[in-house]
């Protein structure tokens, strides 16, 4: 799981992430895993671009005029696993409105960071990648940056980063993803992680695009979804 993972590291100013960076280097807890070591500042940079593609985040509460980045990245990337590095006075209730795995004192590091760490793996998953044929070629596709897959005539359109045209049917790309990943039109495939909310007949994503929620869907999304918010609930606590 680790192989190919990647890593951010923005628990307080660059000498405090440096220094989570060498317990998780000493204890070797990310053999394989590119750990990246960002300031504040980079930090908000990659956020204000859209362009975070971590796995795993390891964050400050507080952090040079910064608070709770927790929040930011629940809504730019609902598939990072985040993980807090705070001290005792940087603790805030706020916590509880992000979807986060463990929160570790900054004094308690080389005790709780293997914990944090292998609970950030697990719930990362071990198949995070879908392989695809797109005019013959064949690509990797990351599965956390999928919103959703549509029916585009006789190929199947895959929207995340980029949009990828498919010759594969919807059945049996839904059959290669993880549970978040339920039917919501009989055109539609959603990613759970990437809702906001249901508005009329269609369902807003957090990246504000509208997908149609089908009268015949409507039941079995509800419920998938409930479980969904209820299992992230779980997580966070």
């Amino acid at each position: 799981m680790k192989k190919g993972v990647k890593i951010l590291i923005c628990s307080g100013s660059i000498e405090e992430s440096q220094y989570t960076k060498s317990i998780i280097e000493k204890q070797k807890l990310a053999a394989g895993a590119e750990l990246v070591v960002r300031s504040a500042l980079q930090f908000v940079s990659e956020i204000n671009g859209r362009v975070f593609e971590y796995d795993i985040a390891l964050v400050a509460l507080k952090n040079e005029g910064l608070n709770n980045p927790g929040v930011s990245i629940n809504r730019i990337a609902p598939g990072c696993v985040l993980i807090y590095i705070a001290s005792l006075e940087e603790y805030t209730p706020d916590i509880y409105e992000t979807t986060h795995c463990y929160l570790v004192l900054k004094d308690q590091q080389e005790e709780y960071l293997k914990r944090a760490l292998e609970k950030a793996y697990s719930i990362a998953g071990s198949s995070r990648y879908i392989k695809i044929t797109r005019d013959y070629e064949r690509m990797n596709i990351k599965i956390q940056s999928i919103r959703y897959i549509t029916r585009v005539n006789r190929k199947v359109r895959v929207v995340s980063d980029s949009v990828y045209d498919v010759n594969k049917s919807l059945r049996l790309m839904l059959e290669e993803l993880p549970e978040a990943f339920v039917r919501c039109h009989e055109g539609y495939v959603v990613n759970l992680e990437y809702v906001e909310k249901t508005e009329g007949r269609n369902l807003i994503l957090k990246s504000g695009e509208a997908v149609p929620l089908g009268r015949a869907y409507k039941e079995s999304f509800h419920a998938a979804f409930l479980s969904h918010t209820q299992k992230i609930r779980g997580r966070a606590h």
